[in-house]
């Protein structure tokens, strides 16, 4: 599975490093209040560094609570084996008595 991420990722930056070298050429670039007469490839490749960072920043948000889930209900399966075990020595107690 590792592999095939690779690949993919190495797919997905040689075709956007095509992209950017046939759009090498000057343009003017407006945002807001602000123009820019820049080259086309600096937005691009900010805007997949940008997407990049967004999408680890969500994997590893979704990817913790998931783990936070999963740790509590190991702790609730502890909590209640405990429970078990502590009735069982009770029960035992109250039968040698």
């Amino acid at each position: 599975m590792k592999k095939l991420a690779s690949v993919l990722s190495l797919v997905v930056v040689l075709g956007l490093l095509v992209f950017v070298v046939q759009n090498l050429h000057a343009t003017e670039l407006q945002f807001l209040v602000w123009d820019w007469k820049m080259s086309l490839a600096v937005p691009i490749v900010g805007a997949y560094i940008l997407g990049g960072l967004t999408a680890r920043s969500l994997y590893r948000l979704l990817n913790g609570q998931r783990k936070q889930h999963g740790t509590e209900r190991k702790a609730k399966k502890q909590a209640e084996a405990n429970l078990k075990k502590e009735h069982a020595q009770a029960a035992e107690n109250e039968a040698r008595r």
